[in-house]
């Protein structure tokens, strides 16, 4: 804005003249996906696109996993966040983030958003190695086989056990026990496996259970 003051009078007017300039704040505002997501270790985010404006004219972001990045289109003052969040992770974990403008002369905007990694599955076997395979004569018991599950994994399940052993959940172990049927003079092979169950990907383990005639 130009401001003039004149006076007036009898003889020569006088004038001064001077400058008002108004800058405008940063803009900043969610132009596509969502800024709140969750998501499985190994997949990718679903990008998200910042618009900036005002007085802005570039933006940065903070806080965001590994393996995720911010890239700026100046072109269409587009900030554009991609990628895959590296692993691996134990528990769900949350990455909040901040989107923040730049270049302005004045306030400027910044925005919120969260990023929620939940593991896979885990499983292994605690029990003694080699115990998962076993070889039994008739009305043998076995030797107990544990499995710890862990990561995204809430329980899981033992399927192919013969009549006889049986599969126990505790806490985050699952235990394999009990005693086989007779062979009847042929040996029997059963195979089992092992899966876990959660939000994200299972995980499984297979054994086998000869008895002998």
């Amino acid at each position: 804005y130009t401001v003039t003051t004149s006076v007036t009078g009898p003889c020569a007017e006088a004038s001064l003249s001077g400058t008002i300039t108004v800058n405008p704040n940063d803009e900043l505002s969610l132009l596509s996906g969502t800024d709140s997501q969750e998501l499985c270790e190994g997949n990718p985010i679903t990008n998200i696109v910042y618009e900036f404006g005002g007085g802005a004219n570039d933006a940065n972001v903070s806080g965001l996993p590994a393996g995720v990045t911010a890239v700026v289109t100046s072109s269409s003052n587009n900030i554009t966040i991609s990628g895959t969040p590296t692993g691996p992770i134990s528990t769900p974990t949350t990455f909040n983030y901040t989107v923040t403008t730049q270049g302005g002369n004045c306030t400027p905007a910044s925005l919120l958003g969260t990023i929620t990694v939940n593991p896979n599955d885990l499983l292994a076997l605690s029990s003694a190695v080699g115990t998962e395979n076993q070889v039994l004569c008739d009305a043998n018991s076995l030797n107990t086989i544990v499995y710890e599950f862990s990561g995204g994994a809430t329980t899981a399940t033992v399927s192919g056990l013969p009549v006889g052993v049986n599969a126990v959940v505790t806490s985050n172990n699952v235990t394999i026990s009990g005693t086989p049927p007779a062979a009847t003079g042929t040996t029997q092979v059963y195979p089992y496996t092992v899966t876990t169950s959660g939000t994200c990907d299972d995980a499984s383990l297979s054994g086998i259970i000869t008895v002998k005639g």
